[in-house]
């Protein structure tokens, strides 16, 4: 065999086995426009409308609402829940008005309101598309019976056509027989009204066909199903024909209304059709007799929007593998694919979910983006991401939505959208309890109640006097709790405030507290797909450690066998309740990849077989995938495909990166996680950031030349590589280090005499080009970043701009303001809760701020400028984009509800990166002698909008919300602007 069809087989078998679930290369990118998709469910009043029998002008208002709200997300297309229960949410001669509507199904709207119409009208106003969502089958959403339903409803009418389910979720509900002709003729025409009668973008079935496996439909089975060999096909048959009929008749009465189905996502398991995904999970196919696969094959939709409700990664059912098998089925096919989110599933707040906060949203569409055939997504469901700030954020961030200007930098017009005065509370001298606003339950022993009052007046609490006051009536008050509920009045007057704080676990700070009971099991096993390896096979370098884990009983003993050898695992609990019933633990042993000699090899170690005995009782599982060793010089790459990459030091956001990537950089892979890439370089980077592929050899840059230059504002040293390995850099607040990876010279270059550093040393260090800048004494480092070149790459070196002399000092400098928190996103609460509380003060403070600023000569760029959300990573690409001299985020510092904050006050400034350190302290020191306030100091720590390297970075903590005293400091505008006032000289001398 020659060496070129060994390196073809060794490519093709890295790209098989390793990446099962990545494709081969990444698609160039499309010209046609991508379809952004939100599910609106009308069912039980899920998200329109919000409760039955609300008047025509609650509808209005909430439609306008949500598509406004739709739009500056970034959404083109509203899926709109038309007929939830064989019922209309629209004028039918077919179906009933719809209860979810008006109350009582049968029941028109008021004024001959058609809510349809109206959604028609204002979304292509907007320039959205509005398809009509139809559950073509269902007819009750509850257990239910033909006499709950309106006289006029076709299922009570034709009491033959329908079924009772009997068992499962959807047990007692009632369905339509599609094994019925007459059933399917009314299905179609309902769609035939809908396309005829308004001026809908597309008709869309969701995933509710066959409700179980044993539906009742035998004597329909006896009078229609005889051409058929099993009541499974004839079933399959029903559906196909539900479909195709569907297609045919959206067409012949209009060509430009789309027709799609979202589905299961899983048509069928491989173990089950080997045509099916490398999966384990509900099939469409058997369980509910859809076909999804012969449709696209056969042209009966105009897209499929499979429902792929997982992780990247997960167990069984894994979005990766379940996207790359609908991407191989409509390929070749004018079917568009659009890909179903569990968008709802976002933001969690468990740190080990693979849903915690929102990247995995950005993930999957990153996926998606990659493959040709993925042509958009739809989000499950709006009221999940109209309520969640942060969900909004992530996704207005992917989609480019109104919220903040495509270019990603706004506007800098010196015209202010706000007045710059902020406003007093319009009850001021009320009393009213703050924080917090309402009734709270907290597991703490102690809380702490802000608040505001009359200070004319006394005022008490449960008769005790509070003593705790500001000259404007804020206050603050200090309690102890006892277990249980504990009633708190605050009097003044003829004025009362009751707040109840329950206390759910008052001897939790003596270590009180009942552990929660390990799960239960009904069998002494392995479970199915607990095991690591899961999805992926775990690929590290010699001699470094897997974790192997699986699933088993409490008590059992469990053994891997791995290369030959057998391993005992250790279990995570040892004990279990005392009941004679079985609790699952997690079993784990840390495997040893061998010390392989031999080099440029990937090497199989094994696939882990996992063993459990108990008693009489034998378990044994093979792990899915399998441990393999990538040697020195294994030819396996990773580049980087996202603009806004991070490197960490390991395989977890936690601690925050050590640099960012820049988007083609490349870097010999030497380990492998479902999540996770680690590189050469001993960083890790997330699995979505990048594209592998196999080479015939390990990636090597040569560099072949040096240089460095200087300008007004950057100073600059330039490779000219071979390849743009992946580098990563460190500042102490003396010298800079800079590692370039695989780099076999590291050419001298020549410091220019007025240049930042003193020295530069370059040396070729464990396989690195390292570079190491030394500062002069009296220099000041402002920033840096690497970034690629036409030769290679760039380290980018900031100069400070000097203040100029005259009335603008801060002429040709340019400051990014951050107004932090916004929209749906309120921060901490003060004495009138979150009126008037954190993101407020934070925006009427950056307001002014940037008027001072302007004043004295600078370009100030905002990251918002009104009431609205902005995400974190937002906030850091409108930095990126700028490229400013100074970044600048305002917020309001809070304590726990817990602590007495009686005495807590004082600015203080946070940082991350040392070349913030001097802004943060000049800064602090400017407000100590100007105001009297600072005294906090400065606190490296990794906060997300600090992270930046290349300007200084900061966020300033203005006071104490919790604090009555800071409060009404903060809360006050002629205080606010003596406060901006100070921060803006103390921002000219930090560039004096």
């Amino acid at each position: 065999m020659t060496k070129k069809i060994l390196s073809l087989l060794l490519s093709l078998l890295l790209l098989t086995t390793v990446f099962p679930a990545m494709p081969a290369a990444e698609a160039a990118a499309s010209t046609e426009e991508e379809f952004r998709g939100v599910w609106v469910a009308s069912v039980i009043n899920l998200d329109y409308p919000s409760k039955a029998g609300l008047s025509v002008a609650d509808l209005k208002s909430e439609a306008t609402g949500i598509l406004d709200t739709a739009k500056s997300v970034g959404f083109n297309a509203v899926i709109l829940q038309v007929r939830p229960t064989g019922d209309a949410l629209y004028k039918s001669d077919i179906f009933p008005w719809s209860a979810y509507l008006t109350g009582k199904q049968g029941t028109a709207p008021a004024s001959g309101f058609d809510p349809l119409t109206f959604w028609v009208d204002e979304a292509h106003k907007r320039g959205l598309e509005l398809h009509a969502w139809v559950n073509p089958l269902r007819i009750s959403q509850a257990s239910a019976e033909l006499t709950d339903l309106s006289e006029g409803n076709p299922a009570r009418q034709n009491p033959s056509w329908t079924a009772k389910v009997a068992s499962g979720s959807h047990k007692g509900q009632l369905y339509f027989n599609p094994g019925l002709p007459e059933v399917r003729d009314l299905v179609v025409r309902g769609v035939a009204e809908l396309v005829r009668n308004y001026d809908i973008d597309g008709v869309h079935y969701d995933d509710y066909f066959y409700p179980e496996v044993n539906f009742a439909d035998n004597a329909a089975y006896q009078k229609y199903g005889s051409g058929f060999s099993s009541v499974e096909d004839w079933r399959r048959d029903n559906i196909n024909k539900l479909i195709e009929t569907t297609q045919e008749t959206v067409k012949s009465i209009r060509s430009d209304c789309a027709f799609g189905v979202a589905p299961v996502a899983i048509w069928a398991n491989k173990k089950t059709n080997a045509l099916g995904s490398d999966t384990n999970g509900q099939q469409s196919y058997y369980e509910q007799y859809a076909d999804t696969r012969k449709w696209v094959k056969n042209e009966w939709l105009d897209y499929i929007a499979p429902q792929i409700y997982w992780n990247i990664g997960k167990t069984d059912s894994d979005y990766a593998k379940v996207l790359q098998w609908w991407a191989d089925t409509v390929k070749g096919t004018d079917v568009s694919l659009y890909v179903g989110h569990a968008t709802w599933l976002l933001d969690n707040q468990n740190v080990s979910s693979p849903w915690y906060g929102t990247q995995e949203i950005s993930r999957q569409i990153a996926l998606n983006r990659s493959y040709p055939e993925v042509k958009g997504s739809v989000h499950f469901r709006y009221s999940f991401i109209a309520k969640n700030a942060a969900i909004q954020a992530a996704l207005m961030s992917i989609y480019d939505g109104e919220g903040i200007p495509a270019s990603g930098v706004p506007a800098t017009d010196p015209q202010q959208s706000l007045s710059l005065t902020m406003p007093a509370p319009d009850k001021l001298g009320d009393l009213y309890v703050g924080r917090p606003s309402g009734n709270i339950t907290t597991p703490d022993a102690s809380f702490f109640f802000v608040g505001a009052s009359n200070p004319t007046m006394p005022l008490t609490v449960n008769g005790d006097a509070v003593t705790t006051r500001t000259a404007k009536g804020y206050f603050s008050y200090y309690a102890k709790l006892k277990s249980g509920a504990n009633t708190f009045v605050f009097a003044q007057g003829d004025q009362q405030v009751t707040r109840v704080v329950t206390c759910s676990s008052a001897s939790s700070s003596s270590g009180g507290g009942t552990a929660a009971s390990p799960p239960q099991m009904s069998r002494a096993e392995i479970v199915s797909g607990s095991m690591v390896p899961g999805a992926y096979d775990e690929i590290r370098k010699p001699g470094e450690t897997v974790a192997l884990k699986c699933t088993a009983p409490i008590g059992a003993t469990v053994t891997v066998r791995v290369n030959g050898k057998t391993y005992a695992m250790t279990p995570a609990a040892k004990t279990k309740p005392n009941d004679g019933k079985l609790y699952s633990t997690t079993y784990t042993y840390t495997y040893q990849l061998p010390q392989y000699t031999v080099t440029k090899k990937l090497i199989t170690v094994g696939t882990p077989v996992f063993i459990m005995k108990m008693g009489d009782e034998v378990s044994m599982r093979i792990a899915p995938t399998a441990i393999k060793c990538l040697t020195e010089g294994a030819p396996l790459l990773a580049e980087v495909v996202s603009g806004n990459a991070f490197a960490y030091p390991g395989a977890a956001t936690s601690g925050g990166p050590v640099s960012d990537l820049v988007k083609g950089q490349v870097a010999n892979v030497t380990s492998i996680t479902s999540s996770w890439i680690g590189l050469n370089n001993g960083l890790y980077v997330q699995r979505a950031d990048v594209r592998i592929s196999a080479r015939t050899s390990a990636l090597k840059a040569s560099v072949s030349a040096a240089s460095y230059a200087l300008d007004s504002k950057w100073e600059t040293l330039s490779l000219t590589m071979g390849a743009r390995t992946v580098s990563k850099t460190s500042f102490d607040g003396k010298k800079l280090t800079w590692t370039v990876s695989l780099a076999d010279k590291a050419p001298s270059v020549s410091l220019p005499n007025d240049s930042l550093f003193s020295a530069v040393k370059a040396e070729v260090s464990g396989g690195n080009a390292v570079y190491t800048l030394t500062l002069r004494d009296g220099k000041r480092l402002d920033g840096y970043y690497v970034d690629t070149t036409d030769k290679g790459l760039a380290l980018k070196l900031k100069r400070s701009p000097a203040a100029q002399k005259g009335a603008k000092p801060l002429t040709g400098i340019t400051i990014v303001l951050d107004a932090g928190h916004g929209g749906s996103e309120p921060g901490a609460p003060g004495a009138w809760g979150t009126q008037y509380g954190e993101k407020t003060i934070n925006l009427y403070a950056e307001l002014k701020l940037r008027t001072k600023l302007q004043a004295l000569g600078a370009t100030v760029i905002v990251t918002r400028e009104d009431d609205k959300t902005v995400s974190l990573a937002e906030r850091v690409e409108i930095n990126r984009a700028a490229r400013p001299d100074l970044f600048l985020s305002l917020h309001c510092n809070s304590l726990d509800y817990a602590v007495d904050a009686t005495n807590v006050r004082g600015s203080s400034g946070w940082y991350r990166e040392k070349t913030a350190l001097e802004l943060s302290t000049t800064l602090l020191s400017t407000l100590q002698s100007d105001l009297g306030v600072g005294k906090r100091g400065s606190t490296q720590s990794n906060l997300y909008v600090c992270r930046p390297t290349w300007t200084p970075s900061m966020i300033l903590e203005m006071g104490f919300l919790c604090n009555a005293a800071d409060y009404e400091w903060l809360s006050d505008d002629a205080s606010l602007e003596k406060l901006m006032t100070s921060v803006a000289a103390g921002i000219v001398q930090y560039f004096s």
